[in-house]
């Protein structure tokens, strides 16, 4: 049974290519972690490359077969500062997936059908500056969802399909300077 679960494990992790990436946020390239064309079709897949705390940022573009992200970003790429995950089919935003990510300053999760955000999955977040979820399926925002994003200047949810806002949802959000609901 040993063979089979250690089988099990190496069949459920992705790796990733290492390559310099323009991101026009920063007005710089960034030492970028690249997940291309793999099938991320399940919970529990783990990024299999060695720790490497001079990665800045992780991306993940344009694939239908990526319906989670791996939970062990942080562990993997601690000083991230930029995480992209574009034109995927991921559905929900587990609170695991962002946890420790202290330095991140840019996350993009456009085009996805997100329709969940655990209301602690940013809390960690601290730092960041802009939060893209443009173009989801997200319909209820829990209140406490940003409320520890204190120094977020950009958040995008237009092409959603939310209902309801409150005050509370954005009272923290001190730093804010664009908010887009559009549609």
């Amino acid at each position: 049974s040993m063979a089979i679960s250690m089988r099990h494990v190496s069949s459920k992790e992705v790796h990733c290519t290492v390559g310099g990436t323009e991101w026009p946020h920063f007005a710089k390239v960034l030492k970028t972690c690249i997940i291309e064309s793999k099938k991320i079709d399940d919970e529990g897949y783990m990024i299999s490359n060695s720790p490497d705390s001079s990665i800045e940022a992780f991306d993940i573009g344009s694939n239908e077969n990526v319906k989670f992200i791996p939970e062990n970003i942080a562990e993997k790429f601690p000083k991230l500062i930029a995480v992209e995950i574009i034109s995927c089919h991921v559905k929900f935003i587990d609170k695991r997936v962002f946890k420790n990510l202290f330095e991140l300053i840019q996350l993009n999760l456009p085009n996805n059908i997100i329709d969940t955000i655990d209301p602690q999955a940013f809390k960690d977040l601290k730092k960041l500056e802009v939060l893209d979820l443009l173009n989801n399926q997200i319909e209820h925002l829990d209140t406490k969802t940003f409320s520890r994003l204190t120094k977020l200047k950009i958040l995008l949810l237009h092409d959603n399909k939310i209902k309801i806002l409150r005050n509370a949802h954005f009272k923290t959000l001190v730093s804010l300077s664009l908010l887009n609901l559009n549609n």
